[in-house]
């Protein structure tokens, strides 16, 4: 209510599924890294602390973004970032609209570390390689398990993925939709609820999807898609 009542703020804190977890413990939960090799040759993993252009881009209005989920007590959002994408990638160029499985990633991609951490890159690696199950046959449940081959269902597999080094991340919404991106969440995000939070890190630590750019009274914005479930954010 203090925060609420300022008068410079720029966004709004609430309740959510964080409110009974403290800093430290929610600070636990964020679960990238952007230190592979694969990083430091393709050179991803962009600070969303640029200037943005004066636009106006949500592709929720174009029907490419699919529900938000909920990772749970699980460092798995590198899954979710994937996963997220990739399932809007198909309603684009597909016109099908999926449900795919993140635990198939938190349990199968060797290179990543489950409910601990992990990166972008090998999970996209592996839904290329591997195909990935809808979350029907291969359910998530939040902890890291064996890896598994669900007979007889379908597996769904990327023809191409890649990483980019240009600034302009507007035109690249414009011309290919959402984006695996990372951000350095602090305890600020805890309890946000709408508004334009302001309070980034200087360390990256969890994925998201880029999924829009604007402004609000003057405020340059990314529009972001999360995975800590819908009572978090607008």
């Amino acid at each position: 209510d203090a925060f609420n009542a300022m008068e410079d703020r720029t966004f709004e804190m609430g309740v959510n599924r964080f409110a009974d977890v403290t800093a430290e413990e929610f600070m636990a939960l964020q679960g990238s890294r952007v230190d592979t090799p694969q990083y430091e040759r393709g050179g991803v993993a962009m600070a969303l602390d640029g200037t943005v252009d004066i636009a106006d881009i949500d592709l929720r209005r174009d029907g490419l973004m699919t529900p938000v989920k909920d990772q749970g007590a699980c460092g798995s959002c590198w899954a979710f970032a994937t996963i997220a994408v990739v399932e809007s990638y198909f309603k684009k160029y597909r016109s099908l609209d999926l449900d795919l499985s993140e635990q198939q990633l938190v349990d199968c991609v060797k290179e990543c570390h489950g409910c601990q951490y992990g990166d972008s890159y090998h999970a996209y690696e592996y839904v290329t390689a591997k195909g990935c199950y809808t979350r029907a046959s291969y359910p998530y449940v939040a902890e890291q398990g064996h890896c598994m081959t669900p007979a007889g269902h379908p597996r769904y597999r990327l023809y191409e993925f890649g990483f980019t080094e240009s600034p302009d991340l507007v035109q690249l919404l414009k011309a290919h939709g959402p984006l695996t991106v990372y951000v350095a969440v602090t305890p600020m995000w805890q309890f946000y609820k709408s508004g334009v939070l302001n309070y980034c890190g200087e360390t990256v630590n969890h994925a998201v999807v880029l999924a829009g750019a604007g402004q609000a009274d003057k405020e340059a914005f990314w529009l972001i898609k999360n995975s800590w479930g819908t009572s978090w954010g607008e």
